[in-house]
């Protein structure tokens, strides 16, 4: 069996970019994050995001990957209760219904080949949106957004998205 180098936990606070490295290839890096006691509830998901650090290397050549548990103290592939291996940027949300005030969140970030991220995790509420009803979402510069669909009407499946700005030159959505 191989095992990935480990390093201590790093303590990550709420609404905090962390800007971290992985100089080894397959390995993890582990954060915590403590809830406060006051989680606006029952709205608020938690969204942890990993990006590339791109002021370091070229985004192509940095991938790393997110995996999260609040029991495993070093989540990993096998261990975690959530995990997410997009190729680039991470972004995974964990619903009000599976966080409470002043849980522990362990937080494995694995790099394939040595890479440079920024971690970060903030608190979400929910937005219902409802068919045929226009909403407007802004998204910060190098920024992303999370939308989670739950549909009540089984005969509507059609989802649009209009991007109305002359300052996007790229964008991905995935579904």
């Amino acid at each position: 069996i191989y095992l990935p180098f480990i390093t201590s936990s790093t303590i990550l606070q709420l609404n905090t970019k962390t800007k971290s490295s992985i100089t080894n290839d397959d390995t993890y890096r582990y954060f915590t994050l403590h809830l406060p006691d006051n989680i606006p509830q029952p709205n608020s998901n938690l969204i942890i995001q990993v990006s590339p650090d791109t002021s370091t290397t070229p985004y192509e050549f940095q991938d790393p990957d997110l995996f999260i548990s609040k029991i495993t103290e070093t989540p990993t592939h096998e261990t975690s209760t959530y995990s997410t291996s997009q190729y680039g940027a991470d972004i995974l949300s964990i619903p009000s219904n599976d966080i409470s005030p002043n849980d522990a969140i362990h937080i494995g970030v694995f790099c394939h080949i040595k890479c440079s991220f920024i971690l970060e995790a903030y608190l979400s509420s929910t937005i219902e949106i409802i068919s045929e009803k226009q909403y407007t979402f802004t998204i910060q510069q190098r920024g992303s957004m999370l939308f989670e669909f739950q549909t009540r009407e089984t005969s509507y499946n059609e989802l649009q998205f209009v991007f109305n700005t002359p300052n996007i030159h790229q964008y991905k959505v995935y579904i």
